[in-house]
């Protein structure tokens, strides 16, 4: 389920370097003193949503691929109603976790229905059947869009934006 060589070492270290921009970048916005209790739960979260996003680029499988999503977006959930005297923090936060809980179930059912017509979740065993049927082309189809939901792609986007606005600024 889990797979290593140097292409997926290399993103992990793109990663962490993103994250450790985004760690010092934010410095400054956590010595504000309404920030400063809670600056353990945010490093916390932030490498939650690391340890996540590390899962996900080392799956070698659809179902560590789903776990290292919900281990990623979990965390941002809260992190994007970080700011609890802001209302527009907690808006973002229920946006956020009411996008995830409608793509996790698309995703999942898609992933169900991917498993009922190969047998197999693993990337590489299901790539070499390539006997398309309705319920396999459909199950594609359904984990396709929930996917395209966690991530926010174009045409499943409709609350991305308030979830920014809502967000503090080293979360978004």
């Amino acid at each position: 389920m889990y797979l290593t060589d140097s292409l997926r070492s290399l993103l992990k270290f793109i990663l962490n370097l993103s994250t450790l921009i985004v760690l010092l970048q934010s410095s400054s916005w956590l010595r504000k003193p309404d920030n400063q209790p809670k600056t353990g739960a945010f490093y916390m979260l932030i490498f939650s949503t690391l340890m996540g996003m590390s899962f996900m680029i080392s799956a070698g499988n659809f179902l560590m691929l789903y776990l290292g999503l919900e281990t990623a977006t979990l965390p941002l959930t809260l992190l994007a109603a970080f700011d609890k005297k802001l209302r527009r923090s907690a808006e973002a936060g229920i946006k956020l976790l009411m996008n995830s809980a409608v793509s996790s179930a698309v995703l999942l059912m898609g992933l169900s229905l991917l498993y009922g017509s190969y047998g197999t979740l693993y990337f590489n065993e299901m790539a070499s059947l390539t006997d398309p049927q309705p319920l396999s082309v459909f199950g594609l189809i359904l984990f396709i869009a929930g996917f395209g939901f966690k991530l926010s792609l174009v045409p499943f986007h409709l609350w991305t934006a308030d979830v920014y606005e809502g967000s503090p600024l080293p979360v978004t």
